[in-house]
């Protein structure tokens, strides 16, 4: 397990203002989480939610990720909306060089550790290998016609 230095590990820093697609990522997320947990309040749901990306957010206020994380609101769901198991795992998971893969906030927190380029070809080497092993008549269709699986 390699380490991944990057400000998730750090001390909370400033409180995150959320924006319109944050707001609505977290609304899906919501009836998306009350679909799984009925036994949950929506109310609870969206608090929970809400104080688990203001965490994630104040560990790397310098990262310029935009968009909604839907990676930490899976987990979250996953680990049916306890705040403090969500923050230690992503924490954790974040510390191993295949979490930039899965989370692209780790990567966006650190821009030194791996060029974008890098990524995005490991990343389709992978699609590709693991294409060709499962589906090798698609993958053979996808060559004769002059494109990569990756595209």
């Amino acid at each position: 397990m390699s380490k991944n230095p990057n400000n998730l590990h750090s001390k909370p820093a400033v409180k995150h203002e959320f924006s319109d697609v944050e707001k609505l990522g977290l609304s899906v997320s919501t009836r998306y989480s009350k679909i799984v947990h009925p036994d949950i309040e929506s109310r609870d749901i969206y608090s929970s939610l809400y104080a688990i990306h203001q965490q994630i957010n104040e560990y790397s206020p310098t990262c310029d990720f935009e968009g909604f994380d839907w990676f930490v609101s899976t987990i979250a769901i996953v680990f049916e909306l306890d705040i403090d198991q969500t923050i230690f795992t992503l924490k954790e998971f974040s510390r191993w060089e295949m979490s930039m893969y899965f989370w692209p906030r780790c990567v966006a927190v650190d821009k030194n550790y791996l060029s974008s380029f890098e990524i995005v070809h490991t990343y389709c080497h992978i699609v590709d290998s693991i294409l060709e092993a499962e589906l090798p008549l698609v993958y053979s269709a996808l060559t004769l016609s002059g494109i990569t699986s990756s595209q």
